[in-house]
């Protein structure tokens, strides 16, 4: 891709968001000297190499930018830098006038083909909300195929809004949790129904053992165990979770059977988990929903046994069936 079109292209995505794109966008370096060249625009689009984010050179121009609060987005693309193909291209949205104070949000593009029209308007998508707002609220709508990509979870490993104060490189990857894949892994509704508070539902009566968080801040979970008596909690500011009911009609035995809900406990203070929820608003029941978890440490038994005990299980449903149609197969025979 030449200059000129990649120029255009990124011209055509900040008018998309309501931006302007500075003058000679890859000439402009970022460092202190420059800011006689920008735009007196409210709202423009700064190109730059995405090393300039995190490395010590330009450490204090950065701090400067963050404690002057004027930085509202950055996005990591797939594009390399016109005179350094070893390194992706960056974007710093800033807002003189911007209602997103205190914050910066982070968008992570690098596998996003943006001079496809479909990526384009994703990645404004994903510049203008903050969350997922479902399919019929996005700013601009993605047909076919793609819509696959606007499911919450890659949503969520992508987009993320961070506390300033908390922001020590601009590296838009340093902030977006990116779950390991593993096989033992799903999200935290699997095995939990979650109780947040309801303007109809402000407290809640206990009934089972279940963990609180706090909706506020850190979860700060605490493990609420049920001892025969029933327990009235409020839900101000809180939301409960409850270990999936064990059906015992069910064939095999699940996974929420052998959750170790002190392990839970402790999971909800680790930076897997807090990297994936945010921190600059009031969690919703959607956060705690799709949080991913790796179930497999928080199990009462090793993986290896609870492997062993699914397959003893199969094995027995097999053994019952097979002795059920062997049954009635003798008893047709007589007939």
């Amino acid at each position: 891709m030449n200059i000129e079109v990649m120029e255009q292209l990124l011209k055509d995505l900040a008018a998309n968001i309501g931006y302007e794109l500075i003058p000679n966008p890859f000439d402009t370096p970022f460092e202190e000297a420059s800011l006689k060249t920008l735009p007196d625009d409210k709202q423009f689009v700064w190109p730059i190499p995405a090393s300039v984010l995190n490395d010590e050179a330009h450490k204090d121009f950065r701090k400067m930018w963050v404690d002057a609060d004027l930085i509202d987005t950055i996005a990591e693309l797939s594009w390399t830098w016109p005179s350094n193909e070893e390194e992706h291209m960056a974007i710093l949205l800033i807002d003189i006038t911007r209602s997103r104070r205190g914050t910066v949000k982070f968008v992570n593009a690098i596998d996003w083909k943006i001079e496809d029209e479909e990526y384009m308007l994703g990645l404004c998508d994903m510049l203008i909300h903050d969350l997922y707002p479902g399919e019929d609220m996005l700013a601009f709508e993605v047909n076919g195929d793609m819509k696959d990509l606007w499911l919450d979870e890659p949503w969520n490993e992508q987009v993320c809004v961070i506390a300033a104060r908390d922001i020590e490189s601009l590296l838009p990857s340093n902030y977006i949790f990116k779950p390991e894949q593993q096989t033992d892994s799903d999200i935290l509704g699997s095995f939990f129904d979650i109780e947040p508070s309801t303007p109809k539902e402000t407290t809640i009566k206990l009934e089972k053992s279940a963990i609180v968080v706090s909706t506020m801040g850190k979860l700060n979970p605490t493990r609420i165990e049920y001892k025969g008596e029933p327990i009235t909690l409020s839900l101000k500011n809180k939301i409960v979770l409850f270990p999936h009911t064990s059906d015992k009609t069910r064939p095999l035995p699940q996974v929420e059977d052998f959750l170790d809900l002190d392990r839970v406990v402790e999971m909800f203070g680790s930076e897997e988990v807090l990297r994936q929820l945010p921190i600059s608003r009031r969690l919703s029941w959607y956060d705690m929903f799709n949080l991913k978890i790796n179930y497999g440490e928080l199990l009462t038994v090793s993986l290896d046994e609870w492997e062993k005990i699914q397959s003893e299980s199969l094995q027995k449903m097999s053994d019952s069936l097979e002795s059920q149609c062997t049954t009635e197969g003798n008893t047709n025979n007589l007939q």
